[in-house]
């Protein structure tokens, strides 16, 4: 078992408790998350869903862009001449 410090408390416990919960089931992590969520804040699950959509695309974005680089590079020094 983990030593935490008293300032890190409860608050550090329970989100390594949630980790180590959601490992075995890792195709479940935010509906594992958005359970934690109190009711009074469950509008928030909309926003952390569009931040979800919103950094797959920006990572599979960049990851095409620097693929199509890579791949693209040698000839641009043919275009150059």
């Amino acid at each position: 078992m983990l030593c935490l410090p008293a300032v890190a408390g409860q608050y550090a416990a329970d989100v390594i408790h949630l980790l180590v919960a959601i490992q075995p089931t890792r195709r479940l992590w935010l509906p594992a998350m958005l359970s934690h969520i109190p009711h009074l804040l469950q509008w928030l699950s909309y926003l952390l869903w569009l931040l979800v959509v919103i950094s797959v695309l920006l990572v599979f974005g960049y990851l095409f862009s620097t693929i199509t680089n890579l791949i693209s590079a040698p000839f641009c020094v043919l275009l150059a001449e």
